[in-house]
């Protein structure tokens, strides 16, 4: 069940994700190594034990790798361009603006068709604009756009 839930969060993780992970995880390794290097030196530390704490080190980094590896990467969708294509509800009427639930979320719309939209009506975001969404509503006859503000 485990090993599902790693694999679910690793889906997506590209070479290039990899490289900026490690090369940033450089730094803080070399720092470790040298201050386990002073320790070996001045404690008279086996060298055994200096190996394992800095293998354990590389392990953590390992084991949180598929925690945070959507923060390495720089091509991924914004929060705000993962809005788009998600569905909601009109909350009051759009003509053209008004609020709509998405998820649970209530935003600010401009409805892009040629007619409005009525409470309660299920909407499509087809853009983003600051915190305003850009909705269409999906029951059939509404493609008709309105001009562009």
């Amino acid at each position: 069940m485990w090993k599902k839930k790693i694999q679910e969060r690793c889906e997506g993780i590209t070479k290039k994700v990899v490289i900026r992970y490690i090369l940033l995880q450089l730094p803080a390794f070399a720092v470790v190594s040298i201050i386990m290097y002073f320790i070996y030196a001045t404690l008279d530390l086996q060298g055994y034990i200096v190996l394992l704490i800095l293998a354990g080190w590389m392990v953590k980094d390992a084991l949180i790798f598929p925690f945070i590896w959507q923060a390495y990467d720089s091509g991924s969708r914004s929060a705000a361009d993962a809005m788009i294509g998600k569905t909601g509800f009109a909350r009051k009427r759009l003509d053209p603006e008004g609020l709509v639930r998405v998820g649970n979320e209530l935003w600010k719309a401009y409805n892009i068709g040629s007619e409005a939209i009525e409470k309660g009506e299920e909407v499509v975001v087809r853009d983003i604009q600051g915190l305003t969404l850009t909705v269409a509503c999906l029951r059939d006859g509404c493609n008709h756009v309105h001009p562009q503000k």
